[in-house]
C-alpha cells in the first residue's frame, strides 16, 4: 500500500490558498503600476503647443497683422496649462489625460495659424499700401493743378500759403509711405498712404468749394 508523501522533519510546504493570494496581489500592483504609468501627462505634445505659441509671440509681425489670433492661441494654450493642472490635482488613478492631449492639439495649431494668417496680413498689407500710395500720388498731381487755378482766379478767397503747406506735408507722407513700403514696414506705409490721401482729399473740397464761390461772383 502506497504511503501518502508527508513533508520531511522542519519543512514547511507553502499554502495553495497563500499563493494565490501573492500572485492575485502581484498582479493588482503590477497593474496599478502600469495604469499610474499610463496616467501622465502628454509633455510632447505640450512643448510642441508652447513652442508654437512662443514663435507665434516672438514674431513682430504676429502681433501686428494678426494679434487677434495671438490672443485666441494665448488662449487655448491658458486652457491646456489649466486642464493639465486639474488632471495632476487629481490621485494618480484618476487622472485622465485625454482632453490635455486634445487641447496641446489645437493650442498648436492655433500656434501656427496666427503665424500664417500673419504672414498672409502682411502681404495683402503691402497690396493695399502700394495701391493707396499709387492713388494719393494721382490725386496729389491733380491738386498742384487746381491750387495754381485756384490762384489765377480773381477775387478767390483762400489761405494759399496754408494750401501749399498742405501740399508739402501731404507729399512728405507719401515719401516716408514710400520709405516705410520699400523696407516692408507694410503696415505703416499703408496707414501713412491713408493719412495721406484723407489730407489730400480734404484740401480738394477747400479748393473746390472756394473756386466755386470766386466762379459765382
Amino acid at each position: 500500500m502506497v504511503q501518502p508523501l508527508t513533508p520531511a522533519a522542519g519543512i514547511v510546504l507553502p499554502d495553495p490558498i497563500c499563493m494565490r493570494y501573492a500572485r492575485f496581489t502581484g498582479l493588482v500592483l503590477l497593474l496599478l503600476a502600469f495604469l499610474a504609468a499610463c496616467a501622465q501627462p502628454p509633455r510632447e505634445a505640450i512643448d510642441a503647443a508652447k513652442a508654437a505659441i512662443e514663435a507665434a509671440a516672438r514674431d513682430p509681425d504676429v502681433p501686428l497683422y494678426a494679434p487677434d489670433a495671438l490672443r485666441a492661441a494665448e488662449e487655448r494654450l491658458a486652457a491646456l496649462l489649466a486642464e493639465t493642472a486639474a488632471q495632476e490635482r487629481k490621485p494618480a488613478l484618476m487622472r485622465n489625460y485625454d482632453r490635455t492631449a486634445e487641447l496641446a492639439s489645437v493650442a498648436r495649431e492655433a500656434g501656427n495659424a496666427a503665424r500664417a494668417e500673419a504672414a498672409a496680413a502682411k502681404q495683402l498689407a503691402g497690396v493695399e499700401a502700394a495701391q493707396l500710395i499709387e492713388s494719393a500720388a494721382t490725386a496729389l498731381s491733380a491738386i498742384e493743378i487746381k491750387a495754381g487755378q485756384a490762384r489765377r482766379l480773381r477775387g478767390i478767397k483762400l489761405d494759399m500759403p496754408a494750401v501749399i503747406a498742405s501740399i508739402v506735408e501731404a507729399r512728405a507722407m507719401l515719401e516716408t509711405a514710400r520709405a516705410d513700403l520699400a523696407s516692408l514696414a507694410y503696415a505703416s506705409s499703408r496707414a501713412k498712404a491713408a493719412a495721406a490721401g484723407a489730407r489730400i482729399s480734404a484740401l480738394d473740397e477747400v479748393l473746390s468749394e472756394a473756386m466755386l464761390i470766386a466762379r459765382k461772383k
